[in-house]
């Protein structure tokens, strides 16, 4: 409909889901109206810290292993020193992305499955979300642990 018939018909298809009771409940913050312009997105909590670690820990990371590869040791050894406890969180971040990912891919497959009703949908993504919870349950331990090196 947005794609035809712009912001009116984006408006009209928002309008005409809040007749039917098949739709997944509708928040604010997707309002074509006002959701996008006066309210913040979604907090998406532990994953949003997981992503902001995971950009410093790829950072340290990728300095030191680029400093190795160049074959300046002494460097990568004072830059190591340096930044231990961000490299050394690299592993829990790698492995956890990749759970992540995985997660991720499931729920949108969920949600583009046209066999599946709007509840069986919201039942199973909601396994896949206290999935992506157990995943990133650490995450504010390894951020605690990260900031005592910086």
């Amino acid at each position: 409909m947005r794609g035809l018939f712009g912001t009116v018909g984006s408006t009209a298809g928002w309008l005409s889901d809040m007749f039917t009771s098949d739709k997944p409940e509708r928040v604010w913050a997707r309002n074509p109206i006002i959701g996008q312009v006066f309210l913040p997105p979604e907090p998406r909590g532990r994953e949003d810290l997981f992503y902001e670690l995971k950009e410093r820990s790829d950072k340290s990371y990728n300095t030191w292993e680029t400093l190795n590869k160049r074959g300046r040791e002494a460097e990568a050894e004072k830059y190591f020193d340096q930044n231990k406890l961000t490299i050394m969180v690299h592993d829990y971040i790698v492995n956890a992305e990749a759970g992540l990912k995985e997660i991720n891919a499931e729920i949108r497959r969920l949600s583009d499955d046209p066999r599946l009703t709007p509840a069986e949908k919201r039942e199973q993504i909601t396994i896949f979300q206290q999935q992506k919870n157990d995943i990133l349950e650490s995450v504010n331990q390894e951020r605690l642990r990260a900031e005592r090196a910086e």
